[in-house]
């Protein structure tokens, strides 16, 4: 990367437009004759650099001092330095950096005015604080993969000490690949830096240490802990997470996530009964079987994967709907058509149910206070209308006021159902004829109260 100080300042010249040679030797009297020397400065250096220019201090001998009246010294008012030239070269400080993280020889002929300013982009971003969210805790052996992805997504976002993005340390190899290099910044500035920053030096020991930190956080308690613990006197993050992923994505575990993905493929059903279990929750299952098994190397093309989808719905009110899946090309080829096609029918079934469980509930709410007795306290079933013990119902053997599941309607024979329903019709009548008799009462109460209150009334009455 060394360069005289010829060539340092004829690129002063021709690049970077700087034209007076006043200015060109005040850089070179303040120690910027070559190349070299700005790789070892700061942006702050550049900036101190240009202000010492400009105003250096001290005195200097006044070439007017043969005039009547000059002093023989007057202050050094320095040599003017525009902004603009200030500001190129601490781009082409910066760009040198780049070049030099990047582990490239520097060629002069990359650096022009627009490269110097593409690269200063990423300076300036380097210069902004961060707020990334680090991945959550890993609690769950099922979560493995998601943390894994999560862990990957955050170290590439991450900035490091050096500003390059965590990922590099992580990468799979230590020395860079120059086979098939595309070339300065490709195929573009991030994935450049995560794929060739050094190593090696104070940089790369503060970040390895950053990513042991967070893989401890994130896998103290869990399932992975014991497999990053023996790193953590050395805090080798880059070993600890290595070792993490070997065993995680290793052929063994491989197997046992395509097998666990398979089981769930075969044994998960959606026959509409359980309340639980909607619709969206079985297509979630599916969904997740199918992404392992592609993560793991098994592809899966969209027609078996509407296929199985199919094959899980037990439904019977949802066989019209899976028979116009099976009639139609576009879908039966396409897993989020058919899903989406067939979640249409469950919407509005699951929705029809919730309603009138709903109202089921409503009423056979409990009343205030102890209510219910007008129909017996039966075993204590009567109390408030919610009938869970009702002694009477001997031939259904189940409480007729309660709330049946739909699994458990189903179970019951035609028999017991409509023992139910005349069970409760008859609980309606009597708790009616309750309320219409505490109604009559309260009106003769009324009416016997007006009459002991009106003497004159009275008698009239007594009199007709």
């Amino acid at each position: 990367m060394a360069g005289n100080q010829a060539e340092f300042n004829n690129y002063l010249l021709n690049i970077l437009l700087i034209q007076s040679p006043q200015v060109r030797n005040a850089l070179n009297d303040e120690g910027l004759d070559s190349f070299t020397a700005l790789t070892t400065m700061k942006d702050e250096g550049i900036v101190k650099t240009c202000k010492h220019i400009r105003n250096p201090g001290g005195m200097i001998a006044n070439p007017n001092a043969a005039a009547q009246g000059q002093p023989a010294q007057i202050p050094n008012r320095g040599q003017p330095i525009g902004v603009a030239y200030e500001d190129r070269l601490r781009q082409l400080r910066y760009f040198l950096f780049y070049v030099n993280k990047v582990q490239r020889t520097f060629d002069r002929t990359q650096a022009t005015l627009v490269n110097l300013a593409k690269f200063w982009e990423r300076y300036e971003l380097e210069e902004k604080e961060q707020d990334v969210k680090k991945p959550a805790k890993l609690t769950r052996f099922e979560d493995v993969r998601a943390t894994l992805v999560s862990l990957d997504q955050y170290l590439k976002v991450k900035r490091g000490a050096n500003g390059s993005p965590l990922a590099y340390v992580v990468r799979p190899t230590v020395e860079v690949n120059n086979e098939g290099d595309p070339g300065l910044g490709l195929p573009n500035i991030r994935e450049e830096l995560i794929n060739r920053t050094s190593h090696t030096g104070a940089h790369y020991d503060a970040d390895n240490e950053e990513v042991w930190i967070l893989i401890k956080d994130v896998m103290h308690g869990g399932p992975g802990w014991n497999w990053v613990k023996p790193y953590m006197n050395s805090m080798d993050g880059r070993a600890a997470y290595m070792a993490f992923k070997q065993h995680y994505l290793g052929a063994s575990f491989q197997k046992r996530i395509k097998a666990a993905a398979d089981k769930v493929l075969e044994s998960t059903f959606y026959d509409g009964k359980a309340r639980n279990f909607t619709f969206e929750t079985y297509c979630e299952k599916m969904q997740g079987a199918i992404t392992d098994l592609e993560s793991n190397g098994d592809f899966i093309t969209e027609e078996r994967k509407v296929r199985k989808l199919l094959d899980g719905i037990t439904d019977p009110s949802l066989e019209v709907a899976k028979s116009q899946v099976m009639a139609s090309d576009a879908m039966a080829e396409d897993f989020n058509k058919a899903m989406n096609y067939i979640a249409q029918f469950a919407d509005v079934k699951e929705s029809a149910r919730s309603r009138h469980r709903n109202i089921s509930e409503f009423n056979t709410t409990r009343r205030p206070g102890r209510g219910g007795r007008g129909g017996g306290r039966g075993g204590r079933g009567g109390r408030g209308g919610r009938g869970g013990r009702h002694g009477s119902n001997k031939d259904s053997g189940k409480a007729p006021h309660r709330y049946y599941s739909a699994k458990e309607w189903n179970d019951l024979s035609e028999d017991q159902k409509q023992k139910i329903r005349d069970l409760r019709d008859n609980y309606k009548k009597r708790k009616q004829a309750a309320v219409n008799t505490d109604r009559d009462n309260e009106e003769n109460k009324r009416a016997r109260t007006e009459e002991e209150g009106n003497p004159v009334g009275n008698l009239m009455n007594r009199r007709s």
